[in-house]
């Protein structure tokens, strides 16, 4: 990674550095500026953000140690041709077929994709650099995904953006009806790469988890295998979540329930404890309230710790807006106590972050979403400080640029909307009434 200067912000060290906005020393496993005030380091790991700003988004360097010391800058005036070594990465990246189908502009951001596009897209999910790139040589409809994915990140490039999302759908979608086109374990990472486009666009993108899990119940995979595969269940398991989907347009698959439940450990793709998702994943169950409550928790550090705790109270709001939304009063389920406790804490606790994190909620917090939206479900039990909180905390989530960032955007447009003008409907029936699918991941 590029060493930052001085007086730059560090864009390499760990996550408490990058959240405290101070230079890190880089020190491994843990930093030295992290123990020298008392803090604890939060590592070097990179985490998976469905979408994020331009400005928020970490380099990395080329595998190839040939190029590694190539330090590339795109530029709109220079063409690839004047950057050989840049072009010697790009072919060992690409494969010679498709680095020789390419346009100039195409080789200049797949270039960005590659120096630092690609850290957003393996991140979190347990699947290096390295393996990534294997997997990603000679196929077409990962690097249209690609393409599409670099474009949206890069405003520079925001005149392309329809042009080659279309492109990226048109390509999945002819490959998982050409079982002679389909490379199954590309062609699921190309329609996961979709998936994040569509969710940081704003737009629905669970009609694509749909064909993903065609390929992967084709084939009789589940969390079992190993590999790249494995990762590719868990990951697709998680964005089927129903907690965490607002207005769906298409049915749920459980595919958690299937193929990953029962599993020990923390699922690093939502960075949540696997037998709290199990629980997420069984909202609809009458004993809901008891199995949440009654939840033993997991070994964390305090800040995961309180998240997972703050996620636990909003599974119980959203159990009891799952019974009012399907009219199932007359079976027991989470009482109106429970709801009121679960909304008071989950804004008292919000508050606490956002003041202890010098007034403003870190991207590493971004856990804290589902949480927030489940609270101000519920506006009987609000304050109007309250909700001036949770589109505060999510405004951070989205480094202040809400109109940008359609992903945190429509969250709050929603909220706002069911606030205002929500009389007699649940927030699920206004993201509907408003076409929107919002994921809280």
């Amino acid at each position: 990674m590029p060493t930052s200067s001085k007086n730059e912000r560090t864009r390499a060290g760990c996550w408490t550095c990058r959240a405290r906005r101070k230079k890190c020393d880089e020190t491994r496993p843990h930093c030295s500026s992290c123990a020298s005030l008392g803090l604890e380091c939060e590592g070097y790991g990179f985490r998976l953000k469905w979408g994020m700003p331009r400005a928020k988004v970490p380099k990395i360097r080329s595998r190839n140690s040939d190029v590694k010391k190539v330090q590339f800058e795109p530029s709109l005036t220079r063409s690839p041709e004047e950057h050989p070594s840049s072009n010697q990465a790009l072919m060992y990246h690409l494969g010679k077929d498709l680095y020789q189908s390419l346009t100039p502009l195409q080789l200049e951001i797949m270039q960005g994709f590659i120096d630092w596009g690609a850290a957003i897209l393996v991140s979190r999910i347990k699947l290096h650099i390295e393996k990534y790139f294997e997997i990603f040589v000679g196929s077409r409809s990962l690097l249209t995904s690609c393409l599409a994915y670099q474009i949206m990140l890069e405003p520079r490039y925001a005149h392309l953006a329809e042009q080659y999302y279309v492109r990226s759908i048109e390509q999945f979608r002819r490959e998982i009806t050409d079982l002679k086109q389909v490379e199954r374990e590309k062609t699921i990472f190309s329609g996961l790469v979709l998936c994040s486009i569509s969710m940081t666009r704003g737009v629905p993108w669970t009609f694509h988890l749909h064909g993903i899990y065609s390929l992967v119940d084709g084939a009789h995979i589940n969390s079992e295998k190993e590999g790249h595969t494995r990762d590719q269940v868990f990951l697709i398991a998680i964005t089927d979540i129903p907690t965490h989907v607002l207005g769906r347009k298409t049915s749920h698959l459980h595919i958690w329930h299937r193929s990953c439940r029962n599993r020990p450990g923390v699922e690093d793709s939502i960075g949540l404890p696997c037998s709290l998702v199990d629980r997420l994943c069984d909202i609809a169950e009458p004993d809901i309230e008891a199995r949440l409550t009654a939840w033993p928790g997991e070994q964390g550090t305090e800040d995961q710790c309180l998240l997972w705790d703050l996620t636990r109270h909003a599974g119980m709001i959203a159990a009891s807006n799952y019974r009012t939304e399907h009219r199932l009063a007359e079976h027991p389920g989470v009482s109106e106590k429970a709801v009121a406790f679960a909304v008071q804490h989950i804004i008292t606790c919000a508050r606490q972050i956002r003041v202890r994190d010098g007034h403003i909620v870190h991207e590493t917090k971004s856990t804290l979403l589902f949480p927030l939206v489940m609270a101000a479900s519920q506006p009987s039990h609000l304050l109007g400080p309250d909700k001036d909180l949770i589109v505060g905390c999510i405004s951070d989530l989205a480094s202040g640029t809400l109109d940008q960032f359609p992903y945190y955007g429509n969250v709050v447009r929603a909220l706002r909307e069911f606030w205002d003008h929500g009389a007699g409907r649940s927030l699920e029936q206004v993201v509907v009434d408003l076409d929107l699918e919002l994921g809280l991941f």
